[in-house]
């Protein structure tokens, strides 16, 4: 990643001056730690997983509810 961060720092200093490409740079570098379509759509998994298993579990109980009361 430095490598490119020197590469893509002299195309800006080249374009915006020393102290822009330099916070430009910097502020791809912060970048880094937002989230993939990747990382979101494992997350829409993850999530579609925890509602199923939430549901099947409130049905269960809900059967059982009925059962014993109903």
């Amino acid at each position: 990643m430095a490598r490119v961060a020197v590469e893509t720092y002299q195309d800006l200093s080249e374009a915006f001056g020393d102290e822009k490409a330099r916070l430009i740079v910097k502020a791809i570098e912060d970048i880094e730690d937002l989230a993939t379509k990747k990382d979101l759509l494992e997350l829409k998994v993850d999530l579609i997983k925890w509602n199923v298993g939430t549901m099947v579990a409130m049905t269960g109980i809900f059967g059982l509810m009925l059962k014993l009361f109903g």
